[in-house]
C-alpha cells in the first residue's frame, strides 16, 4: 500500500533549507524553489495525470511551518502503523498492479523516441490494460515491447492504435 504525504512549506524557511543543503546564496536558493513550484505541478499531471494541488490525491498533508519534522514523523509513523493492521492480500494484489503501472508509465513516458499523443495505463481487475495512438505501427511495437518486457510476470492488455 502506498501512502501518499504531500509535504508543504512556507516558501521563505524552504529558501532557507535549500541555502543550507546547498551551500548557495540566497536568490540561488529562491531561483530553484520557484522552478520547483512551477515545473513539479506539470510534471505530475505529464507522468501520472494527477493534479498536484489536489487534496484528495494524498493520504496526508504536512506543513512544516506548523508543525516540527520530529512531530510530523511521529504522526506519519502512527498512521502507517495503524494502516499496517488493515493489509489484505487484495490490497497487495492491487498495490502491484498499480506499482508496475507506475513502473511501465515511467519506461514509456522518459523514453525520448517513443512519442505517443494518447497513453493510458491502468488496471482493471486482475491486469493491467494500456491503451494508446501510436504515430506509426513501428512505434506501436516499440511501446508493446517495451510495456511487456517492464510487465514481467504482470498480466497486460495492449490495445494500441496506429495512426499509420
Amino acid at each position: 500500500y502506498a501512502f501518499r504525504v504531500r509535504v508543504t512549506g512556507p516558501v521563505e524557511q524552504r529558501v532557507e533549507r535549500v541555502m543550507n543543503r546547498e551551500g548557495i546564496s540566497r536568490d540561488a536558493a529562491q531561483m530553484l524553489v520557484n522552478k520547483a513550484d512551477h515545473e513539479m505541478p506539470r510534471s505530475i499531471r505529464y507522468m501520472y495525470g494527477k493534479d498536484w494541488d489536489d487534496p484528495a490525491e494524498y493520504d496526508a498533508i504536512v506543513d512544516t511551518g506548523v508543525a516540527k519534522i520530529d512531530q510530523i514523523v511521529d504522526n506519519l509513523t502512527k498512521e502507517l502503523i495503524q494502516r499496517d493492521g488493515i493489509r489484505t492480500k487484495d490490497m497487495r494484489k492491487a498495490l502491484v498492479l498499480r506499482t508496475k503501472a507506475y513502473e511501465i508509465r515511467a519506461h514509456l513516458l522518459t523514453n525520448p523516441k517513443l512519442h505517443m499523443p494518447i497513453l493510458d495505463l491502468h488496471p482493471e481487475g486482475q491486469e493491467l490494460v494500456l491503451r494508446g495512438v501510436a504515430n506509426n505501427t513501428l512505434i506501436a511495437e516499440r511501446v508493446e515491447d517495451i510495456a511487456r518486457s517492464v510487465a514481467g510476470n504482470v498480466p497486460l492488455r495492449v490495445n494500441i492504435h496506429s495512426r499509420r
